[in-house]
């Protein structure tokens, strides 16, 4: 029997993009970048207008604990930075990128997994990596955490009507979610790890198996929303 959570319902998925593979999108000619993109204190500027700027810099950083830097989308020259109404609803310092059309990227040196666990959380936060579930909580913060943790449970449940991104994922790159579990797994010190998977997506179930090499389990639970929330999905 899957294992299940009480209540909860199961509306029209309406995942049409289920089966399309991912996409990238065209360079914009132009991006404004908030500084506040997490929980947390924001960012200060970096850069001046008229710098140039390469995808993947780092155009903003905080000295505070809880914080995350902000980086360029795109390469370009900064053509202004000010302060905008932002999505979240708040006004916060943007900086305005004008497309050079070359979207030239900054490489960062290659890094061994098994490196010290302070390495590891230092390049977690350079890379400005914060959680996807709508905080935005800094994840190099949430990687060591206060008390010890025994399982790790990578969410690939996606429960939410049209919403298909996880699923392509775990389609498209299941060897670079399994390696980011593991190095995950070595910062928390965790004994079990389960990637969990709604029954609607069967497919990316059996890539995950295919990965996890005696490293992860796989559950397989019953397509029900909410529970992906986070509380839902460790009652499961």
């Amino acid at each position: 029997m899957m294992p299940r959570f009480r209540g909860g319902v199961h509306p029209p998925e309406r995942k049409w993009t289920a089966s399309k593979p991912t996409e990238r999108a065209r360079t914009p000619q132009r991006v404004i970048i908030p500084l506040r993109q997490h929980v947390g204190a924001p960012c200060d500027p970096l850069v001046k207008v008229g710098d140039t700027v390469k995808r993947g810099q780092k155009i903003g950083d905080s000295a505070a604990r809880v914080s995350a830097p902000v980086h360029s989308s795109i390469s370009g020259v900064v053509s202004k930075i000010s302060t905008e109404l932002a999505p979240s609803g708040e006004f916060v310092t943007c900086i305005t990128v004008e497309s050079d059309g070359r979207d030239e990227e900054i490489q960062l040196p290659p890094l061994d997994p098994n490196s010290p666990k302070e390495v590891l959380l230092q390049r977690i936060r350079e890379c400005g990596v914060v959680g996807m579930g709508g905080a935005g909580f800094p994840t190099h913060i949430k990687l060591n955490p206060p008390k010890p943790v025994h399982t790790l449970i990578v969410n690939g449940v996606e429960c939410e009507p049209y919403i298909t991104c996880d699923h392509r994922l775990m389609l498209e790159k299941p060897e670079e979610i399994m390696e980011g579990a593991k190095i995950a797994a070595n910062l928390l010190g965790v004994r079990r790890v389960i990637v969990a998977v709604e029954d609607n997506k069967l497919d990316a179930a059996e890539r995950m198996r295919q990965v996890a090499e005696g490293f992860a389990e796989v559950s397989v639970l019953k397509t029900r929303y909410p529970r992906g929330d986070e509380r839902h999905l460790i009652k499961s």
